[in-house]
């Protein structure tokens, strides 16, 4: 079977071809920064920075940007440009390139950023990390004269501003960028539902207590905190053993104590998580896996991996100005994605000249796309082969950052910065999923087969999963060093993969092994510079569906 993987405008993959490309013909709204050339002509620059009008270099098609303008009158003590533009000798040596040749700069010792860019003392970096709370220019200047909101009570806020919930403070895990929630622990304040270990001053779930397992480094979880006092007098029904109450009733694998706190009953195994990768069947003390057609078992549990694309030159099927959004249908053999400059969606839509698309996703089912608009706050959508556009979600929604769609169960859902929700297709029944312990959602993904949705959070460094009720909720990896700033995230088979605006590059992990299987699959950042969008491509994840007619929306 043969499998892409998409990322950003680039295709990890030497044999997609797209298809179908039409020109745009309506000109894109510019920024209020940026200054629109007279003519446009797709794939041609049309929006510019301010700085670059009037500057003595034709940028747009038809020269406009250098039509009437009032050059400086040079003076003896200014510099000249190479384009013959004279700038006061004030802004030579200021850090920031205000010629296109740099000259101003050269030989000044320190160093200069474009007027786009975050000048650190010693590097450049996007305008858009400043204040994000991660100290990108290393001396923390990008952090400073910064106005973030105050944490609420139940919150900890952490050195860099962050706000992280405070059961997270002094837990013997570092969920602030800078690990500022461990500093100056005096003692570590686990939760109900963990034991500290004493000596390394660490939590442990406290299913792992009393278990014959050494899970502390001084052996407490199974010395300090175990008792088998009681259990001559519990009468269990397979065995009794020590617990941090006495004594407890456990029973063979496959079966569960109940609620009679003695006997034992079937353990439905399906309803947890990591034992079968797609369909469960419970059986009486056991369970079994099953497999969508096309897919095989693993070891009777896991599904058939399919050959890595690791070491594979990536393919640039084509340039783009800033692009955000991707996803591709595989039927139509068409690839989609967006670019938040030139606010178009690329490969047969010209969009509203008010919209801003950012992520984006296909409905294989009815050849819709839906696109979340930026700076509108909302969620419309486009039929592929009609003239036809709906806005379906605008209300309820606060700051959508990526959407997925299963086309088979008629469900979309969004992630809305500091919410998960779920809604139909249409836009009704509309539910928040998750709503507590997430800050920034910046990634979502769709397992249609087992019906869970997972996501990541880029500032407080996790990616996690729920079903499509909201239920089961399960870490998958956490943690600043492990999963620093992800972007977006795609699946197939057990491997999520995610784009990593820190490493600059695509890394990988499996779902049940979390960060002991983490591996970088590729990094470039010549190729790739802080890549967004990612989508990984099979017939198997576009199954064909019920399709319902909506006549004009």
């Amino acid at each position: 079977m043969r499998w892409n993987l998409l990322l950003g405008a680039l295709v990890v993959s030497s044999q997609l071809v797209v298809e179908h490309a039409k020109l745009q013909r309506t000109p894109p709204e510019c920024e209020s920064e940026e200054f629109a050339c007279g003519e446009y002509m797709w794939n041609h620059t049309y929006c510019i920075p301010t700085h670059q009008h009037c500057d003595k270099v034709d940028d747009c098609i038809d020269k406009s940007d250098e039509e009437g303008c009032y050059y400086r009158t040079c003076l003896e003590e200014d510099h000249k440009c190479g384009s013959g533009l004279c700038i006061p000798h004030t802004k030579k040596c200021d850090g920031y390139f205000d010629c296109l040749d740099e000259s101003e700069e050269s030989g000044c010792n320190m160093t200069s950023c474009a007027k786009d860019k975050f000048r650190c003392n010693n590097k450049c970096i996007e305008k858009s990390h400043k204040c994000d709370h991660r100290n990108d220019c290393v001396d923390n200047s990008d952090e400073q004269e910064c106005n973030f909101p105050a944490c609420h009570e139940d919150q900890f806020r952490c050195a860099n501003a962050l706000c992280i919930p405070r059961r997270w403070h002094c837990d013997g895990h570092k969920d602030c960028p800078d690990g500022s929630d461990e500093d100056n622990c005096t003692a570590i304040a686990c939760p109900d539902s963990k034991f500290l270990c004493p000596k390394e001053q660490r939590c442990i779930e406290k299913s792992k207590l009393c278990n014959n397992e050494r899970d502390c480094d001084d052996g407490s979880d199974e010395t300090t905190a175990c008792l088998a006092v009681l259990c001559p007098s519990l009468g269990c029904e397979y065995v009794c053993r020590a617990s941090l109450v006495g004594g407890q009733c456990y029973c063979p694998p496959g079966k569960q104590v109940s609620n009679d706190t003695r006997t034992c009953i079937d353990k439905n195994e399906c309803e947890e998580w990591g034992h079968c990768d797609q369909h469960c069947v419970n059986t009486d003390g056991s369970y079994k896996c099953m497999c969508t057609v096309g897919f095989m078992l693993q070891d009777n549990t896991r599904v058939l991996k399919m050959p890595d694309i690791a070491g594979k030159e990536p393919e640039v099927v084509v340039n783009a100005t800033a692009a955000s959004g991707l996803d591709y249908h595989y039927k139509k053999d068409l690839l989609y994605w967006s670019d938040t400059e030139t606010r178009k969606t690329i490969t047969a839509l010209t969009l509203p000249g008010s919209l801003t698309p950012g992520a984006l996703a296909v409905d294989w089912v009815g050849d819709k796309i839906y696109v979340v608009d930026i700076l509108g706050q909302k969620i419309d959508v486009f039929e592929i082969l009609a003239p036809y556009h709906a806005i379906v979600l605008s209300s309820n929604i606060t700051e959508p950052q990526d959407i997925g769609l299963d086309p088979t169960k008629g469900l979309m859902f969004v992630a809305d910065t500091d919410r998960i929700i779920r809604a139909n297709m249409d836009g009704t029944n509309l539910k928040a999923l998750v709503k507590d312990v997430i800050y920034k959602a910046s990634g979502i993904a769709v397992d249609i087969i087992s019906q869970r949705i997972f996501w990541c959070d880029s500032l407080l460094d996790y990616i996690e999963t729920v079903t499509y009720d909201g239920t089961g909720r399960t870490a998958i990896v956490r943690g600043s060093t492990v999963v620093p700033a992800p972007n977006r995230l795609t699946m197939f088979e057990s491997k999520i993969y995610w784009t990593d605006s820190t490493r600059q590059g695509v890394i990988r992990v499996d779902k049940y092994d979390g960060a002991s299987s983490i591996h970088h699959v590729y990094r470039n950042s010549e190729k790739a510079q802080d890549p967004k969008a990612i989508k990984a491509v099979h017939s198997l994840m576009q199954p064909p569906g019920a399709l319902c007619v909506i006549s004009n929306f």
